[in-house]
């Protein structure tokens, strides 16, 4: 059951006041957009007025209140909404639910119509015709304005199309006379434009016919100013290409001269190495010989202090091998060092004698072409490479031999400690 302080404290009321208020301030434009919401609104606060003021709340159920609250509440929205962006789909949704809130004041009491609640009844009749008289009111009065401020908006276009159509005619009138002068314009034009091309294309011709006789008197003086002056560098070009065909043989000769130069200075360097390596060569060979022969001298005199009473020890032994293997390494040394000089000398001395011959060979070759080819065959034979990579060989050989001796050496030894 719902008491006296629920009833008066619902939101129902406060929602329906705040509807009321916002469609007397925009009633206008409300009934504008959709006059048929107009009269829904007074119809549902017509029908919630006069359950305001009753004294006993028992019979209203708080459910069908918040009900109607609710509906009356989303129709206030809408109708905030239409009034902020003039979109008639929200008076449609507001006229959707103020049919759901009028079904929904099924749920609510019926008011026994008797002593003081016919005259509530008689009371909210009342407010809604004098809500319907006034707002029938407004909206005449809103059309009386209306139609009056149509009548001057019709009354101003009507003075602006006769200004306009004054405006009009005064360019008609205009645009004739313009064709006319351009008309007449025209046949000016058409009559200078013929003459002055004629007159144009004779003074041209005139001109063209001028001018090329000027050029051509011009061209005559010309030529017969420059004519001296013409064979005078014609002849300077003769001889300008004389001096630089001997300029060139010039440089050929000093070219020549230079490269045989370089050639004997070439040759005489190879000379002095040559002779060198020739002397270093004969030196070796007679070291290596003085080496063999105080060899021998001393072996024949070891083999003259032996006999049948003489019993040499092990370390006599060994001492006189070691003498005589390293006599006989130092000689053989001596002579491959020998035998590398003079190989080194005998080509440099090859090279000396090309250098100082492969100018003379080639001087009475014709083609160039051949003369530097055989050049570059002798550079690249010549130089660059390295003449005693086989001695390697035979260094690593003799390195061998004088190993193999002296383990041969060794061998002995032992064998002679062991008897």
């Amino acid at each position: 059951m719902t008491t006296q302080a629920q009833f008066e404290g619902h939101p129902l009321w406060q929602v329906t006041d705040e509807l009321q208020s916002h469609f007397e301030e925009n009633e206008s434009a409300i009934s504008s957009g959709n006059g048929e919401i107009g009269e829904q609104i007074r119809y549902c606060l017509a029908f919630i007025s006069p359950h305001k003021t009753l004294t006993d709340p028992a019979p209203y159920s708080m459910l069908a209140l918040s009900n109607t609250q609710s509906f009356l509440s989303q129709t206030l929205q809408e109708v905030r909404n239409y009034v902020s962006n003039n979109n008639t789909a929200h008076l449609q949704n507001a006229s959707s639910y103020l049919d759901q809130a009028v079904h929904s004041f099924s749920a609510w009491p019926v008011i026994n119509a008797k002593g003081g609640a016919a005259a509530l009844a008689n009371r909210a009749f009342k407010e809604y015709r004098d809500s319907a008289e006034a707002a029938i009111a407004r909206l005449l009065e809103s059309n009386n304005e209306q139609s009056n401020r149509i009548s001057e908006i019709l009354n101003e276009a009507n003075q602006e199309r006769e200004r306009l159509a004054e405006k009009l005619r005064s360019l008609s009138d205009q645009i004739d006379r313009t064709e006319q002068r351009i008309a007449q314009d025209e046949t000016r034009l058409d009559t200078a434009l013929v003459t002055n091309s004629e007159a144009f294309t004779n003074s041209q011709q005139r001109n063209k016919e001028s001018f090329d006789a000027w050029l051509s008197k011009q061209g005559e003086e010309l030529t017969e100013r420059a004519q001296p002056h013409l064979s005078q560098v014609e002849t300077l070009k003769t001889n300008a290409e004389g001096h630089l065909n001997e300029i060139e043989e010039l440089h050929k000769s000093v070219e020549k001269a230079s490269s045989k130069a370089a050639a004997a200075i070439l040759a005489k360097d190879y000379g002095s190495y040559s002779t060198r390596e020739w002397v270093s060569g004969v030196v070796a060979y007679a070291f290596g010989f003085a080496v063999l022969v105080g060899l021998g001298i001393y072996l024949v005199r070891t083999f003259g202090q032996v006999s049948s009473t003489f019993s040499p020890t092990w370390q006599y032994v060994i001492l006189k091998l070691g003498i005589t293997v390293t006599g006989a390494i130092a000689a053989g040394v001596a002579f491959q060092f020998g035998s590398h000089a003079l190989t080194r000398a005998s080509t440099n001395k090859r090279v000396q004698l090309e250098l100082g011959t492969i100018g003379a060979f080639l001087s009475d070759v014709e083609d160039s072409s051949k003369v530097e080819r055989a050049k570059l065959d002798f550079v690249d034979r010549m130089f660059g490479r390295t003449w005693e990579g086989g001695d390697q060989t035979d260094k690593s050989s003799q390195g061998a031999n004088g190993v193999n001796t002296l383990d041969k050496m060794l061998e002995l030894v032992t064998k002679i400690r062991g008897q």
